[in-house]
């Protein structure tokens, strides 16, 4: 018998709704199918293999998880046949993503009060949406079904920021919010009504304007009288005639664009007022004084920009005068006398004003005034004083007497007399009389003229002319006609304080120095009539330095060392034709030789330091001299010296070879020359000096020095160095233990020279041609305890530098040394 296994019956999950995509917390709506048989009882769900849920309808409803990501959902089923269960399904995979941030935007803005705004509330995808809206001064969200918010009337209420947000159909959960938006509510632009400056009388015609400051395009313009509409149209300027229209005027203006209309302004108010009366008033009350000024003013009691005319006499013409509310008579004559009146005339518009009332101005002649001459008697000079006096007729109660030369007035006092005294007082004079109570003035008097007899002028010279020189003589002469007793003083600059008085007509100055330059000038007094002179005319006297002479030098340039020839010259600039020159050294006169030469050459002083040259010079035109020239120092600087060196030292030895060096640090270009003992005859050239095998004829004291062929030719001689020549065979002397020695007695060998310095003393023994026992440094070779081999005969002699020289061998010495065992 055969069995068949057959495959459990699949299960399939489908989503029924909603369609994707889907959010957290979104409820969806889930079915399991199982396509083979039909009495599935129990159905199980499991959502990533967790079991979520059982029962026994095949449908669910599900929210979906609050995090974002992807679920796998799946289900099988049970019943009591077989097959008892069916397969797991295969997995439904749901994806639940973030909430989306919706986007939100208003239109339009700014907006302005009573416009309608839309705020659209955009969220992809758009479905299953409810709308929530957070709007200024609400606490809680307002919600709409569809994603536009609108505000049919803006208010500025309304201003303030918005956002929104989506809340979901099923599970009431919230997107997160959206942008801000702004929102601005602009007031719309007010007109306002410009009208003229009241008050309007009746006749005036009052033109309205309907001004709308912000924006442009106004093409529309409303006008309103008391509330009621009275003109529309084009234009924004209306014409009211009065007194018909007067009442309150507002207006509104309208636009094709945004803001669409203004608001209406404010009322301007138009009121009648009555024609006003002129007044005329009149300062100083009638009557008037010849000579016074008088003001008429035209007075009207009400506003407004008025033009005024003025009338006189009988006429009904105005008078030819600016248009202002006062009328000046400056000065009043018989001519002005009569009646005036005056009407105004608001300016620009046809409204005068009632005519005034007549007023009378009456015109009285002042009193007069006489000028009388008191003291003394002419011909007047200048600077007297004359003394004249003003008679006023009629009036006794004077209070100012005013004086006048020519039309300037020159005094204002109490005193009847005046007293003029200066040169410039010559003229035409007249008076016043002036008081407190009116009329004020008196007339003006007849000119008296004070004619001025001219003073004698004094005649200023000055000899020689200036300019002058510091040192020279000058004198300053003083003329005077006609001639007499004159004391003469004499003036210097901006002073008034003579400078100097004299009873003769000069004034020296011994000694011209810069202190007497400036400008002079001088005066005469006397005791009679004219008792002084005018001031004579100022002369310059300027005073200039002499010129001054330079000492230069001609050649040679420096540095300078005793006993140069030094050329030196000097100059004087500004003049020329100097024909003696005076030299100086360290202020004294120098050598009588060089008096009258502009050039000298000199010998600089042997020593070294500094010495100091001055000059000066002579012509025959002025100025005569200069002055004396600034010290020209030359310092004197020792030559370059010249170091000797000598290599070996002294003394040495016959046949050594001696090498000496001359040098000179500063400059180049030396011939060096070498001198013996007191000779200047050069016994050698060139910088080393070299003995090749000295001998006693090289003894002597040896110097240099240098010659060169430009400035220093020669430098200072080095110091002297004595060079003595000695024998150069060594005497070997024996110590105290003799020639006769024992054995383990020391011994000591002594080379005596008579020079040890550099020398290194070579030992032999028995025989001359081996190489030395010994070699020291200094003139003594000792055994300490010698040996029988240690005797036998021994030399010594001396070597030093390079090559080396050697001295002689010493005469033998025998040394016999006894084994004191054999003793």
């Amino acid at each position: 018998m055969s069995m068949r296994a057959e495959a459990l019956p699949t299960a399939t999950v489908t989503v029924k709704s909603p369609e994707g995509p889907y959010y957290p917390g979104d409820e969806v709506t889930l079915r399991c199918d199982i396509a083979e048989y039909v009495d599935w009882y129990q159905y199980y769900w499991y959502r990533d293999q967790d079991s979520i849920k059982n029962g026994e309808s095949r449908s669910i409803t599900i929210s979906l998880p609050d995090q974002a990501g992807q679920y796998q959902y799946t289900c099988e089923g049970t019943r009591e046949d077989n097959p008892k269960t069916s397969q797991r399904s295969t997995p439904a995979s749901m994806t639940v993503t973030d909430f989306p941030v919706p986007s939100l935007t208003v239109q339009p803005s700014p907006v302005f009060t009573g416009e309608a705004v839309t705020l659209t509330c955009v969220i992809q995808p758009s479905t299953g949406w409810t709308y929530a809206w957070d709007k200024p001064l609400s606490s809680t969200a307002s919600e709409t079904i569809t994603h536009i918010y609108t505000i049919s009337r803006a208010s500025v209420f309304d201003q303030g920021e918005y956002k929104c947000s989506g809340v979901r159909d099923g599970s009431r959960k919230s997107s997160p919010y959206s942008n801000t938006v702004q929102l601005i509510v602009r007031p719309l632009p007010t007109a306002t009504v410009e009208s003229p400056e009241g008050p309007y009388y009746p006749g005036d015609k009052v033109i309205l304007k309907c001004d709308i400051a912000e924006y442009t395009g106004w093409y529309r313009y409303y006008w309103y009288k008391d509330g009621y509409s009275i003109q529309n149209g084009a234009s924004r300027a209306i014409t009211i005639p009065l007194p018909d229209q007067a009442g309150q005027y507002t207006c509104e203006g309208s636009r094709i664009n945004r803001p669409k209309t203004s608001q209406r302004s404010t009322p301007a108010i138009i009121s009648i007022t009555a024609l006003p009366t002129a007044t005329v008033t009149i300062e100083p009350e009638s009557p008037v004084y010849v000579g016074e000024e008088v003001t008429l003013k035209c007075v009207i009691y009400s506003e407004g920009d008025w033009a005024y005319k003025w009338f006189k006499g009988s006429s009904s013409n105005h008078l030819s005068q600016p248009d202002t509310s006062t009328l000046t008579i400056t000065a009043a004559a018989k001519s002005d006398e009569s009646h005036y009146w005056c009407q105004g005339k608001i300016r620009g518009r046809a409204v005068s004003s009632q005519m005034s009332g007549r007023v009378d101005l009456a015109v009285k002649d002042l009193p007069t005034a006489a000028v009388a001459v008191e003291s003394p008697q002419p011909p007047f000079y200048s600077g007297e004083k004359v003394t004249l006096r003003c008679d006023i007729e009629q009036y006794t109660e004077r209070d100012q007497y005013v004086w006048y030369k020519g039309s300037q007035q020159i005094s204002r006092q109490k005193k009847k007399t005046i007293t003029v005294s200066r040169p410039e007082d010559a003229g035409q004079y007249t008076c016043k009389g002036r008081r407190g109570v009116r009329p004020i003035n008196s007339q003006h008097s007849a000119s008296v003229s004070i004619s001025v007899t001219a003073l004698p002028t004094p005649t200023l010279s000055v000899q020689p002319e200036s300019p002058v020189f510091t040192g020279e003589e000058v004198t300053l002469k003083c003329e005077i006609e006609p001639e007499g007793v004159w004391k003469y003083k004499w003036y210097k600059d901006k002073s008034n304080i003579p400078h100097s008085q004299t009873y003769t007509n000069t004034y020296p100055i011994t000694a011209a120095a810069e202190s007497h330059e400036g400008q002079y000038w001088c005066q005469g007094e006397r005791t009679d009539r004219p008792t002084t002179s005018q001031p004579s005319r100022k002369i310059k006297l300027d005073v200039k330095a002499l010129p001054t002479a330079t000492v230069t030098v001609e050649s040679p340039e420096g540095p300078y060392y005793p006993g140069d020839e030094v050329t030196l010259k000097c100059v004087v600039a500004n003049y020329r034709k100097w024909y003696q020159y005076n030299w100086y050294r360290t202020g004294r006169p120098a050598d009588p030789f060089y008096y009258k030469s502009q050039t000298i050459t000199i010998t600089l002083p042997d020593k070294v330091g500094q010495s100091h040259y001055t000059c000066d010079a002579f012509r025959g035109n002025r100025p005569q001299h200069s002055k004396r020239s600034d010290p020209l120092s030359i310092s004197t600087q020792a030559l370059p010296l010249a170091t000797l060196t000598v290599e070996p030292q002294s003394p040495v030895f016959t046949g050594e070879t001696v090498t000496l060096e001359c040098v000179i640090e500063s400059l180049t270009g030396w011939t060096y020359k070498w001198y013996k003992e007191s000779s200047r005859s050069p016994v050698s050239e060139g910088n080393i000096f070299t003995i090749r095998g000295a001998a006693e004829s090289h003894k002597g004291q040896y110097w240099c020095q240098g010659e060169r062929r430009h400035r220093p030719t020669a430098s200072q001689p080095s110091r002297r160095i004595t060079i003595d020549v000695k024998a150069s065979k060594p005497k070997l002397i024996l110590g105290l233990s003799g020639h006769q020695l024992f054995t383990g007695d020391s011994m000591t060998l002594r080379c005596e020279l008579g020079v040890s310095s550099g020398l290194v003393f070579y030992w032999y023994r028995d025989t001359q041609t081996s190489d030395p026992v010994a070699q020291t440094n200094g003139d003594s070779y000792s055994i300490s305890s010698v040996k029988v081999s240690d005797g036998g005969q021994y030399w010594c002699r001396a070597g030093r530098g390079g090559p080396v020289y050697n001295t002689q061998y010493s005469d033998a010495a025998k040394i016999k040394v006894t084994d004191l065992t054999d003793a």
